[in-house]
Protein backbone atom coordinates (compact mmCIF):
# COMPACT_ATOMS: atom_id res chain seq x y z
CA UNK A 1 0.00 0.00 0.00
CA UNK A 2 1.75 3.43 -0.92
CA UNK A 3 1.15 6.77 1.32
CA UNK A 4 1.35 9.41 -0.90
CA UNK A 5 1.79 13.12 1.23
CA UNK A 6 1.45 16.44 -0.37
CA UNK A 7 3.21 19.20 0.51
CA UNK A 8 1.35 22.97 2.47
CA UNK A 9 1.98 24.12 -1.18
CA UNK A 10 0.02 23.21 -4.39
CA UNK A 11 -0.46 19.48 -4.89
CA UNK A 12 -1.10 17.51 -7.99
CA UNK A 13 -1.03 13.67 -6.61
CA UNK A 14 -1.49 10.69 -8.29
CA UNK A 15 -1.84 7.47 -6.61
CA UNK A 16 -0.83 3.68 -7.89
CA UNK A 17 -2.53 0.84 -9.33
CA UNK A 18 -2.43 -0.37 -5.63
CA UNK A 19 -4.81 0.25 -2.47
CA UNK A 20 -3.16 4.22 -1.75
CA UNK A 21 -3.44 6.32 1.10
CA UNK A 22 -3.45 9.86 -0.10
CA UNK A 23 -3.17 12.71 1.94
CA UNK A 24 -2.76 16.18 0.24
CA UNK A 25 -2.23 18.58 3.19
CA UNK A 26 -1.97 21.69 0.90
CA UNK A 27 -4.19 24.55 0.30
CA UNK A 28 -5.24 23.37 -3.05
CA UNK A 29 -4.91 20.21 -4.11
CA UNK A 30 -5.88 17.63 -7.34
CA UNK A 31 -6.01 14.52 -5.88
CA UNK A 32 -6.38 11.23 -8.08
CA UNK A 33 -6.44 7.49 -6.70
CA UNK A 34 -6.48 5.24 -10.33
CA UNK A 35 -6.87 1.96 -9.52
CA UNK A 36 -7.21 -0.08 -6.46
CA UNK A 37 -9.38 0.42 -3.35
CA UNK A 38 -8.03 4.55 -1.88
CA UNK A 39 -8.47 6.62 0.92
CA UNK A 40 -7.73 10.12 0.11
CA UNK A 41 -8.18 13.15 2.47
CA UNK A 42 -8.03 16.58 0.85
CA UNK A 43 -6.86 18.54 4.20
CA UNK A 44 -5.33 16.36 6.62
CA UNK A 45 -1.96 15.15 7.51
CA UNK A 46 -1.29 11.24 7.94
CA UNK A 47 -1.16 11.43 11.58
CA UNK A 48 -5.15 12.83 10.98
CA UNK A 49 -5.11 16.39 12.31
CA UNK A 50 -6.54 19.01 10.18
CA UNK A 51 -4.30 21.23 7.95
CA UNK A 52 -3.78 25.03 8.87
CA UNK A 53 -4.83 26.40 6.13
CA UNK A 54 -8.76 24.88 4.72
CA UNK A 55 -8.20 23.81 0.92
CA UNK A 56 -10.50 23.87 -2.20
CA UNK A 57 -9.50 20.36 -3.45
CA UNK A 58 -9.95 18.20 -6.25
CA UNK A 59 -10.16 14.40 -5.79
CA UNK A 60 -11.09 11.61 -8.28
CA UNK A 61 -11.48 8.05 -7.14
CA UNK A 62 -10.60 6.27 -9.80
CA UNK A 63 -11.30 2.58 -10.37
CA UNK A 64 -11.75 0.67 -6.90
CA UNK A 65 -14.00 1.17 -3.53
CA UNK A 66 -12.70 4.26 -2.70
CA UNK A 67 -12.72 6.40 1.14
CA UNK A 68 -12.79 9.70 -0.25
CA UNK A 69 -12.84 12.84 2.05
CA UNK A 70 -12.87 16.63 1.18
CA UNK A 71 -12.28 18.01 4.82
CA UNK A 72 -12.60 21.69 4.69
CA UNK A 73 -12.74 24.05 1.51
CA UNK A 74 -15.19 24.34 -0.93
CA UNK A 75 -13.93 20.97 -2.65
CA UNK A 76 -14.74 18.97 -6.05
CA UNK A 77 -14.96 15.43 -5.47
CA UNK A 78 -15.80 12.48 -7.63
CA UNK A 79 -16.29 8.98 -7.00
CA UNK A 80 -15.34 7.63 -10.35
CA UNK A 81 -15.94 3.75 -10.89
CA UNK A 82 -16.83 1.76 -7.87
CA UNK A 83 -18.98 1.70 -5.09
CA UNK A 84 -17.23 4.41 -2.64
CA UNK A 85 -17.63 6.73 0.38
CA UNK A 86 -17.87 10.43 -0.14
CA UNK A 87 -17.73 12.90 2.46
CA UNK A 88 -17.39 16.33 2.16
CA UNK A 89 -16.62 17.84 4.88
CA UNK A 90 -17.07 21.52 6.13
CA UNK A 91 -17.63 23.75 2.50
CA UNK A 92 -19.90 24.24 -0.13
CA UNK A 93 -18.73 20.99 -1.83
CA UNK A 94 -19.80 19.64 -4.91
CA UNK A 95 -19.93 15.36 -4.61
CA UNK A 96 -20.10 13.10 -7.78
CA UNK A 97 -20.76 9.21 -6.62
CA UNK A 98 -20.19 8.52 -10.60
CA UNK A 99 -20.49 4.52 -11.10
CA UNK A 100 -21.63 1.96 -8.72
CA UNK A 101 -23.14 1.93 -5.34
CA UNK A 102 -22.16 5.03 -3.55
CA UNK A 103 -22.71 6.57 0.09
CA UNK A 104 -22.01 10.34 -0.20
CA UNK A 105 -22.52 12.94 2.11
CA UNK A 106 -22.38 16.78 2.20
CA UNK A 107 -21.53 17.57 5.53
CA UNK A 108 -22.25 20.95 6.66
CA UNK A 109 -21.91 23.60 3.87
CA UNK A 110 -24.65 24.67 1.17
CA UNK A 111 -23.83 21.40 -1.62
CA UNK A 112 -24.62 19.75 -4.82
CA UNK A 113 -24.66 15.81 -4.60
CA UNK A 114 -24.69 13.87 -7.34
CA UNK A 115 -25.44 10.08 -7.22
CA UNK A 116 -24.68 8.77 -11.08
CA UNK A 117 -25.19 5.24 -11.88
CA UNK A 118 -26.36 2.78 -9.41
CA UNK A 119 -28.39 2.58 -6.41
CA UNK A 120 -26.56 5.49 -4.11
CA UNK A 121 -27.27 6.68 -0.52
CA UNK A 122 -27.06 10.61 -0.45
CA UNK A 123 -26.94 12.88 2.77
CA UNK A 124 -26.71 16.73 2.32
CA UNK A 125 -26.03 17.25 6.18
CA UNK A 126 -26.52 21.00 7.01
CA UNK A 127 -27.21 23.56 4.51
CA UNK A 128 -29.83 24.08 1.66
CA UNK A 129 -28.43 21.65 -0.60
CA UNK A 130 -29.43 20.00 -3.95
CA UNK A 131 -28.93 16.35 -4.10
CA UNK A 132 -29.89 14.22 -7.42
CA UNK A 133 -30.34 10.16 -7.59
CA UNK A 134 -29.62 10.11 -11.40
CA UNK A 135 -29.83 6.19 -12.46
CA UNK A 136 -30.78 3.31 -9.67
CA UNK A 137 -32.82 2.93 -6.50
CA UNK A 138 -31.22 5.75 -4.46
CA UNK A 139 -31.75 6.87 -1.13
CA UNK A 140 -32.38 10.87 -0.45
CA UNK A 141 -31.89 12.64 2.35
CA UNK A 142 -31.81 16.54 2.71
CA UNK A 143 -30.84 16.35 6.73
CA UNK A 144 -31.04 20.37 7.76
CA UNK A 145 -31.78 22.96 6.14
CA UNK A 146 -34.28 23.41 2.86
CA UNK A 147 -32.95 20.87 0.46
CA UNK A 148 -33.89 20.37 -3.22
CA UNK A 149 -34.45 16.15 -3.70
CA UNK A 150 -34.47 15.26 -7.36
CA UNK A 151 -34.81 11.06 -7.63
CA UNK A 152 -34.63 10.48 -11.61
CA UNK A 153 -34.86 7.30 -12.95
CA UNK A 154 -35.44 4.27 -10.60
CA UNK A 155 -37.49 3.61 -7.55
CA UNK A 156 -35.98 6.23 -5.17
CA UNK A 157 -37.01 6.91 -1.34
CA UNK A 158 -36.95 10.19 -0.16
CA UNK A 159 -36.30 11.40 3.78
CA UNK A 160 -37.60 14.76 3.66
CA UNK A 161 -37.93 17.48 6.34
CA UNK A 162 -39.29 21.21 6.71
CA UNK A 163 -38.74 23.47 3.98
CA UNK A 164 -37.74 20.74 1.73
CA UNK A 165 -38.76 20.15 -2.20
CA UNK A 166 -39.08 16.99 -4.29
CA UNK A 167 -39.01 16.97 -7.96
CA UNK A 168 -40.25 13.57 -9.56
CA UNK A 169 -40.93 13.51 -12.89
CA UNK A 170 -43.46 10.94 -14.61
CA UNK A 171 -42.72 7.51 -15.28
CA UNK A 172 -39.69 7.28 -13.72
CA UNK A 173 -40.25 4.53 -10.96
CA UNK A 174 -42.18 3.98 -7.88
CA UNK A 175 -40.80 6.24 -5.64
CA UNK A 176 -41.98 6.72 -1.38
CA UNK A 177 -41.42 9.64 0.40
CA UNK A 178 -40.51 9.10 4.82
CA UNK A 179 -41.95 12.36 6.94
CA UNK A 180 -41.79 13.06 10.51
CA UNK A 181 -43.48 16.50 9.59
CA UNK A 182 -47.03 17.40 7.63
CA UNK A 183 -46.80 16.32 4.28
CA UNK A 184 -48.70 16.68 0.81
CA UNK A 185 -47.08 14.03 -1.67
CA UNK A 186 -45.89 16.18 -4.63
CA UNK A 187 -46.82 15.25 -8.03
CA UNK A 188 -45.45 12.07 -9.31
CA UNK A 189 -44.61 10.15 -5.78
CA UNK A 190 -46.61 7.53 -5.25
CA UNK A 191 -46.13 6.52 -1.58
CA UNK A 192 -45.78 7.96 1.80
CA UNK A 193 -45.02 6.75 5.25
CA UNK A 194 -45.03 9.23 8.34
CA UNK A 195 -42.52 8.57 10.86
CA UNK A 196 -41.61 9.71 14.24
CA UNK A 197 -43.92 9.43 17.64
CA UNK A 198 -45.99 12.99 16.78
CA UNK A 199 -49.60 12.94 15.78
CA UNK A 200 -49.24 14.37 12.41
CA UNK A 201 -51.22 14.25 8.67
CA UNK A 202 -50.28 12.35 5.12
CA UNK A 203 -52.12 13.72 2.10
CA UNK A 204 -51.85 11.53 -1.37
CA UNK A 205 -52.06 13.16 -5.13
CA UNK A 206 -53.61 12.41 -8.19
CA UNK A 207 -51.78 9.08 -8.59
CA UNK A 208 -52.38 5.53 -6.85
CA UNK A 209 -51.00 6.18 -3.49
CA UNK A 210 -50.44 3.65 -0.76
CA UNK A 211 -50.60 6.10 2.60
CA UNK A 212 -49.43 4.49 5.71
CA UNK A 213 -49.13 5.93 9.24
CA UNK A 214 -46.99 6.62 12.37
CA UNK A 215 -47.69 5.04 15.81
CA UNK A 216 -49.46 8.43 17.08
CA UNK A 217 -52.76 9.42 15.66
CA UNK A 218 -52.68 10.29 12.18
CA UNK A 219 -54.91 11.98 9.43
CA UNK A 220 -54.94 10.43 6.17
CA UNK A 221 -56.40 11.16 3.01
CA UNK A 222 -55.67 9.33 -0.39
CA UNK A 223 -57.02 12.37 -2.46
CA UNK A 224 -57.38 11.12 -5.76
CA UNK A 225 -56.75 8.04 -7.52
CA UNK A 226 -57.18 4.01 -6.21
CA UNK A 227 -55.47 5.06 -2.72
CA UNK A 228 -54.60 2.24 -0.17
CA UNK A 229 -54.49 4.12 3.36
CA UNK A 230 -53.36 1.67 6.48
CA UNK A 231 -53.23 3.91 10.10
CA UNK A 232 -51.46 2.08 12.28
CA UNK A 233 -51.16 2.23 15.95
CA UNK A 234 -53.54 5.04 17.06
CA UNK A 235 -56.70 6.65 16.52
CA UNK A 236 -56.68 7.54 12.81
CA UNK A 237 -58.42 9.60 10.67
CA UNK A 238 -58.88 7.77 7.45
CA UNK A 239 -60.46 9.57 4.37
CA UNK A 240 -60.22 7.75 1.28
CA UNK A 241 -61.13 10.47 -1.30
CA UNK A 242 -62.04 9.96 -5.19
CA UNK A 243 -61.75 6.43 -6.63
CA UNK A 244 -61.39 3.10 -5.36
CA UNK A 245 -59.99 2.89 -2.30
CA UNK A 246 -58.95 0.46 0.70
CA UNK A 247 -58.89 1.72 4.12
CA UNK A 248 -56.99 -0.03 7.32
CA UNK A 249 -57.18 1.22 10.75
CA UNK A 250 -55.12 -0.59 12.35
CA UNK A 251 -55.00 -0.99 15.82
CA UNK A 252 -56.96 2.51 18.15
CA UNK A 253 -60.40 3.86 17.51
CA UNK A 254 -60.20 4.76 13.91
CA UNK A 255 -62.38 6.88 11.51
CA UNK A 256 -63.01 5.48 7.98
CA UNK A 257 -64.29 7.06 5.20
CA UNK A 258 -63.79 6.06 1.44
CA UNK A 259 -64.84 9.39 0.37
CA UNK A 260 -64.11 13.05 0.67
CA UNK A 261 -67.19 15.01 1.58
CA UNK A 262 -68.20 18.94 1.42
CA UNK A 263 -70.75 20.50 3.50
CA UNK A 264 -73.19 21.28 0.24
CA UNK A 265 -76.19 19.18 0.19
CA UNK A 266 -76.53 16.94 -2.95
CA UNK A 267 -72.56 16.80 -4.09
CA UNK A 268 -73.29 13.26 -4.71
CA UNK A 269 -69.93 11.79 -2.39
CA UNK A 270 -69.07 8.09 -3.38
CA UNK A 271 -70.44 8.07 -7.24
CA UNK A 272 -68.90 5.59 -8.97
CA UNK A 273 -66.78 4.08 -6.07
CA UNK A 274 -66.27 0.96 -4.47
CA UNK A 275 -64.66 1.44 -1.27
CA UNK A 276 -62.23 -1.38 1.69
CA UNK A 277 -63.03 -0.73 4.82
CA UNK A 278 -61.33 -2.57 7.51
CA UNK A 279 -61.07 -0.87 11.03
CA UNK A 280 -58.76 -3.28 13.02
CA UNK A 281 -59.01 -3.79 16.73
CA UNK A 282 -60.27 -0.96 18.27
CA UNK A 283 -64.00 1.24 18.62
CA UNK A 284 -63.98 2.26 14.86
CA UNK A 285 -66.02 4.48 13.01
CA UNK A 286 -67.40 3.56 9.08
CA UNK A 287 -68.82 6.56 7.45
CA UNK A 288 -71.56 6.00 4.88
CA UNK A 289 -72.80 9.28 5.62
CA UNK A 290 -72.95 12.73 6.99
CA UNK A 291 -75.11 15.19 8.47
CA UNK A 292 -75.48 16.97 4.68
CA UNK A 293 -75.79 13.87 2.68
CA UNK A 294 -75.69 9.97 2.36
CA UNK A 295 -72.56 8.39 0.57
CA UNK A 296 -73.20 5.80 -2.66
CA UNK A 297 -76.36 6.85 -3.05
CA UNK A 298 -76.65 7.62 -6.83
CA UNK A 299 -75.08 4.29 -8.11
CA UNK A 300 -77.96 1.53 -8.39
CA UNK A 301 -75.75 -0.73 -6.22
CA UNK A 302 -72.57 -0.19 -8.44
CA UNK A 303 -70.64 1.72 -5.56
CA UNK A 304 -71.05 1.23 -2.11
CA UNK A 305 -68.16 0.50 0.91
CA UNK A 306 -68.00 -3.17 1.60
CA UNK A 307 -67.19 -2.71 5.46
CA UNK A 308 -64.85 -6.25 5.90
CA UNK A 309 -64.75 -6.31 9.55
CA UNK A 310 -67.47 -4.79 11.63
CA UNK A 311 -67.28 -5.86 15.17
CA UNK A 312 -68.41 -5.39 18.92
CA UNK A 313 -67.86 -1.94 19.99
CA UNK A 314 -67.89 -0.17 16.05
CA UNK A 315 -70.54 2.01 14.60
CA UNK A 316 -71.56 2.59 11.31
CA UNK A 317 -72.74 6.60 10.41
CA UNK A 318 -75.42 7.14 8.04
CA UNK A 319 -77.03 9.78 6.74
CA UNK A 320 -80.81 10.71 7.86
CA UNK A 321 -82.41 8.38 9.97
CA UNK A 322 -83.28 4.81 10.35
CA UNK A 323 -86.45 5.43 8.44
CA UNK A 324 -84.35 6.24 4.94
CA UNK A 325 -82.54 2.48 4.88
CA UNK A 326 -83.26 -1.02 4.76
CA UNK A 327 -81.55 -3.92 5.79
CA UNK A 328 -81.43 -7.44 3.52
CA UNK A 329 -79.42 -10.32 4.33
CA UNK A 330 -77.77 -11.71 1.43
CA UNK A 331 -74.49 -13.33 -0.47
CA UNK A 332 -72.14 -11.14 -2.60
CA UNK A 333 -69.82 -12.43 -5.06
CA UNK A 334 -66.01 -10.98 -4.52
CA UNK A 335 -63.89 -11.39 -7.16
CA UNK A 336 -61.21 -9.91 -4.52
CA UNK A 337 -61.79 -12.79 -2.38
CA UNK A 338 -62.39 -15.88 -4.76
CA UNK A 339 -65.36 -16.62 -3.26
CA UNK A 340 -69.56 -15.71 -2.34
CA UNK A 341 -69.22 -14.44 1.31
CA UNK A 342 -72.58 -13.54 3.33
CA UNK A 343 -73.29 -10.04 4.89
CA UNK A 344 -75.81 -7.35 5.40
CA UNK A 345 -76.81 -5.13 2.21
CA UNK A 346 -77.61 -1.28 3.64
CA UNK A 347 -79.98 0.06 1.18
CA UNK A 348 -81.15 3.43 1.13
CA UNK A 349 -84.94 4.14 0.42
CA UNK A 350 -85.61 7.09 -2.63
CA UNK A 351 -89.07 6.93 -3.00
CA UNK A 352 -89.96 3.43 -4.17
CA UNK A 353 -86.59 2.51 -5.21
CA UNK A 354 -83.63 1.03 -3.33
CA UNK A 355 -79.59 1.94 -3.97
CA UNK A 356 -77.34 0.25 -1.72
CA UNK A 357 -74.81 2.10 -0.08
CA UNK A 358 -72.93 -0.76 1.91
CA UNK A 359 -72.14 -4.04 2.80
CA UNK A 360 -71.30 -5.62 5.70
CA UNK A 361 -69.53 -8.59 5.11
CA UNK A 362 -70.08 -11.54 7.86
CA UNK A 363 -72.75 -9.93 9.41
CA UNK A 364 -76.50 -10.73 9.66
CA UNK A 365 -79.40 -10.16 11.68
CA UNK A 366 -77.93 -6.20 12.10
CA UNK A 367 -80.66 -3.54 13.32
CA UNK A 368 -81.09 -0.13 12.28
CA UNK A 369 -82.39 0.84 15.31
CA UNK A 370 -79.41 -0.86 17.41
CA UNK A 371 -76.27 0.66 18.59
CA UNK A 372 -73.95 -0.85 15.32
CA UNK A 373 -75.84 2.39 13.35
CA UNK A 374 -75.69 5.83 14.14
CA UNK A 375 -77.47 8.85 12.05
CA UNK A 376 -74.91 11.65 11.66
CA UNK A 377 -75.70 15.23 12.64
CA UNK A 378 -71.88 15.88 12.59
CA UNK A 379 -70.04 16.62 8.94
CA UNK A 380 -67.06 14.33 8.12
CA UNK A 381 -64.20 16.74 7.65
CA UNK A 382 -62.49 16.38 4.13
CA UNK A 383 -59.15 16.16 5.23
CA UNK A 384 -56.66 17.77 2.61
Amino acid sequence: MAVIIGTEGVNILEGTLENDAIYGFGAVDRLSGLDGDDVIYGDRSPRGVDVGVPGDDSILGGNGNDRLYGDDGNDYVRGEDGNDRIYGGNGNDRLYGDNGNDIVSGGNGIDRIYGGNGNDRLYGGDGNDRIEGGFGNDTLSGGLGADTLIGGWGNDSYYVTTGDRVIELPNQGIDTMYSAVNVTLPENIENLVLTGADPIYGFGNELNNVITGNTANNALSGMEGDDQLNGGNGDDNLIGGSGNDRLNGGDGNDLLSGVRSFPIVGNNPGEGEVDWLTGGDGNDRFALGDMYNAYYATGGGTDFAMITDLSFGDVITLNGSAEDYVLQNQFMFLPELGGVVQGTAIQRVTGDATDMVGFVQNAIGLNLDSAVFDYASIQIAPIG
